[in-house]
């Protein structure tokens, strides 16, 4: 098969290879669009849709004890602080890399934002967790750019 190929390649002219070879290209385009991107664009745009719909459904779950749990343990499962601030994001449509250091303690890293956004979004989320900030981190590349900014959070007591 192989050697066949190569044989009708090499027996085409320079010109019908050139030909050939830009039919060739411009069919492997609309393959790779038509056949790749275009459904990945559409499976994103679907998860997007979808994905406030399940976290919805997963923080009403959430809310409500689990059968044979003692009150106490449905209390501490819906006090989790990664959680509540999961919960706050998700509210505000605004993504940011949630990791716990323990129940009580959450390292926060919000998406870059100009300076006075990133610092209301965290003063919000502090009054609305009840929590407070105990390090804040801020770095700006230029002047007037977005601020990348790190905090951890614990549990006001």
């Amino acid at each position: 098969m192989k050697a066949r190929l190569i044989q009708f390649w090499q027996s085409r002219s320079l010109r019908e290879q050139k030909i050939l070879a830009v039919w060739g290209v411009l069919v492997g385009t609309v393959l790779l669009v038509f056949g790749l991107i275009l459904p990945l664009q559409q499976q994103i745009s679907r998860l997007q849709r979808s994905i406030p719909v399940l976290e919805g459904q997963l923080f009403a779950m959430r809310a409500q004890p689990t059968p044979g749990m003692r009150p106490s343990q449905a209390a501490s499962a819906q006090g989790d602080l990664r959680s509540t601030l999961f919960q706050l994001l998700s509210t505000r449509k605004t993504a940011a890399d949630l990791r716990s250091l323990s129940a009580e303690r959450v390292e926060l890293r919000l998406p870059e934002l100009p300076i006075n956004e990133a610092l209301a979004l965290a003063d919000g989320l502090r009054q609305d967790a009840d929590a407070r900030i105990t390090t804040l981190s801020i770095k700006r590349e230029s002047a007037n750019g977005p601020a990348r900014v790190v905090l951890e959070m614990e549990r006001s007591r």
